[in-house]
């Protein structure tokens, strides 16, 4: 009788669990500290899509050397943290909309003495986040 309960407590507590996991919103799967990929980043930059592989990898260890300390942080307060080194960027994100695993972004930091405010696409595949600007897409990995 007692391991009947027990089984049934187990069961109920794994399908409580599965959906609550369900439920996640993609906005709540940003929180957290992301790495910048270097390697996934510059496979998908267009401006290497021409290299050779040899000299793919030879920018590959160069990005690394320049941009393999590079992390960002959301919190789930609407902070964002962009960590360069030693050298740390702050501001704060809204989210504007949702589409599928696509979270879009109004990121607002500091220039100098002025306001910058930015769109961002923030796409969430498991452990990896890609932020897509104007410019180009950043592949991160969960910290």
């Amino acid at each position: 009788m007692i391991q009947q309960r027990f089984n049934l407590f187990a069961v109920f507590a794994l399908l409580m669990g599965l959906a609550v996991a369900g439920c996640s919103k993609p906005q709540d799967k940003i929180v957290g500290v992301w790495t910048i990929d270097v390697e996934a980043t510059m496979k998908q930059d267009p401006k290497t899509k021409d290299l050779k592989e040899e000299d793919l990898k030879k920018q590959v260890e160069m990005a690394k050397k320049f941009m393999g300390e590079m992390s960002f942080e959301f919190t789930k307060d609407g902070k964002m943290i962009a960590s360069f080194g030693k050298e740390k960027k702050e501001g704060t994100y809204t989210v504007k909309g949702t589409e599928g695993n696509t979270v879009t972004l109004e990121t607002k930091t500091m220039k100098g003495d002025k306001e910058k405010v930015e769109e961002l696409k923030v796409t969430i595949e498991g452990d990896k986040l890609m932020i897509t600007d104007k410019k180009q897409t950043m592949v991160l990995a969960r910290k």
